[in-house]
């Protein structure tokens, strides 16, 4: 039997496919570089400064408040959600109004960084990985399987961090705040 991820992939849209693999690509070669270079300088360094760049590269430091706020975020899209399926109708006819919400909370957190086309990109990956993560969980609360709940919840969390990590990347590569 296939893995799981690779009956995503098959189903994936190929531009997605894409996209995915030279981000992971693109993050793995930084994470390494990041990875030698903090390593060497962390010693005179407090934990939060940034290492010095010898190149125009900017360096990032992760800002965990935002993980937070994500976390709030998806929280309160959690339970709207849980309130709203029970009226499938008014689920889908509030569809529009979510949305133009959720533009606005993503002005708020996000900044002009939401203008570039690379943080667009990144923002529909995301909302893909999370629409489906959310119906997993769904379909899991439904289910008596609690260690199923739970690893979909842990791949929620996952998906929060990484996508905190992959925002502030791309802010420092543009340099927009």
């Amino acid at each position: 039997m296939r893995s799981f991820g690779a009956r995503l992939a098959d189903t994936m849209n190929p531009k997605h496919r894409i996209l995915a693999g030279i981000l992971a690509l693109t993050a793995a070669a930084n994470l390494a570089g990041y990875a030698s270079r903090a390593t060497a300088q962390s010693a005179d360094k407090p934990d939060n400064a940034a290492p010095a760049r010898e190149d125009d590269t900017p360096s990032v430091v992760f800002d965990p408040t935002l993980v937070e706020r994500l976390a709030q975020l998806q929280a309160d899209h959690r339970k709207a959600r849980d309130q709203a399926l029970k009226d499938p109708k008014a689920w889908d006819e509030g569809r529009a109004q979510r949305a133009g919400l959720d533009r606005a909370e993503l002005g708020k957190l996000w900044g002009n960084l939401v203008d570039s086309p690379d943080a667009q990109a990144r923002l529909r990956m995301h909302a893909d990985h999370m629409a489906r993560l959310n119906r997993m969980l769904d379909l899991a609360q439904a289910s008596p399987d609690a260690a199923l709940t739970e690893r979909i919840q842990a791949a929620l969390e996952h998906e929060l961090v990484e996508h905190a990590q992959n925002m502030q990347t791309l802010r420092a590569a543009l340099r927009l705040q």
